[in-house]
């Protein structure tokens, strides 16, 4: 069962000092120590308490993949707040739609996007939005940590919000407490095991659930978290390279990318030898003549379906056998994982 007293950021610090000197986060060439990582968010915590924020309040983050927008993660479910992950990738209108339908206050960037998105950052500040630089966040003395988790059940509050597209086009928000990541990281630490120190590639869009996944089955684990590139998301190759390159453990893929990936992967053959867990999700998966190939050409790595949605997160899990030749076309959704119920209606 999940500890119902703890929060995500409390699970962390408590990774960060047992592991302070081990590698947290690898980003491009930056390689971070739990102790650096821990103190960098810290540090943008005390940057974000100065705002006089409240607890729960949503606290949007508009920042690229990497070291700073999960320093920035930490920082503020360190001061109560909540998470609202912006993927600068968006239009203009959909963050504006995002930012005003969430009563955004305040949002945390870096100097680089404002000039690069001026007209965008017009418009939040004539909604009243506060946007904050976080540049030289180093500047700042390490918040001073309140004992925040005394009061019971923690863990119900608010961890984050992420906005899906909706059945309407029209961005709809979700919100899911730290129970929810909790309990989904301890039942995959559980099935997963771990002997050693894991490697675990960071790949998913910030606006995606699954990348609090990523993050979360890392770092309360005491692994590493490897940032892929945006350029290896956008080349099959790099990614497949980058995989076999970073010695990467357990990759989690939307399952659209898994054929792609499969197909590249036999035709530049490299080696995968530390590769044990794909983990797939998005959509229904179907099992290809590429991905049959692969995988039984690499019978050591282990293939998960989850199924979820994002109201939810995952709630269901299916572990193909090695046989990848015996594995049906399209394979079950699997059995609920731990402390949930499925409903299955006709």
């Amino acid at each position: 069962t999940f500890p119902s007293d703890k929060t995500l950021d409390e699970l962390f610090e408590e990774q960060a000092k047992k592991h302070s000197n081990d590698i947290a986060i690898v980003d491009h060439k930056r390689k971070i120590t739990y102790q650096w990582l821990n103190q960098d968010a810290q540090s943008i915590a005390s940057l974000v308490s100065k705002e006089k924020i409240q607890p729960q309040e949503l606290i949007a983050v508009g920042l690229e993949r990497g070291y700073e927008l999960i320093a920035s993660l930490l920082a503020i479910l360190k001061v109560r707040g909540v998470y609202v992950p912006v993927d600068l990738e968006y239009p203009d209108a959909r963050i504006v739609t995002m930012v005003r339908e969430a009563h955004i206050k305040l949002f945390l960037t870096q100097k680089k996007y404002r000039s690069h998105r001026k007209e965008l950052f017009s418009d939040l500040l004539a909604l009243g939005v506060k946007v904050i630089d976080i540049d030289h966040y180093r500047d700042f003395s390490p918040y001073e940590l309140v004992k925040k988790s005394a009061l019971k059940g923690a863990s119900k509050n608010l961890a984050y919000v992420i906005f899906t597209s909706g059945s309407t086009g029209i961005p709809k928000a979700v919100a899911l407490p730290h129970s929810t990541i909790l309990n989904l990281i301890n039942w995959q630490s559980k099935e997963m095991g771990k002997s050693h120190k894991l490697k675990i590639a960071q790949f998913a869009s910030i606006g995606f659930d699954v990348s609090m996944q990523e993050i979360f089955f890392a770092l309360l684990n005491g692994n590493e978290l490897h940032i892929v590139p945006n350029e290896a998301k956008k080349s099959v190759t790099q990614l497949v390279e980058f995989i076999a390159s970073h010695h990467i453990n357990v990759l989690m893929l939307p399952t659209s990318l898994l054929d792609l990936f499969s197909c590249e992967a036999i035709s530049i053959q490299l080696q995968f030898s530390l590769l044990s867990t794909i983990i797939v999700a998005g959509e229904a998966l179907k099992i290809t003549e590429n991905i049959r190939r692969f995988f039984s050409q690499n019978s050591h790595i282990a293939l998960v379906n989850h199924y979820g949605p994002t109201e939810s997160h995952v709630v269901s899990a299916f572990h193909l056998g090695n046989q990848a030749i015996d594995w049906p076309i399209m394979p079950s959704i699997g059995k609920s994982i731990d402390n949930c119920q499925l409903y299955v209606l006709d």
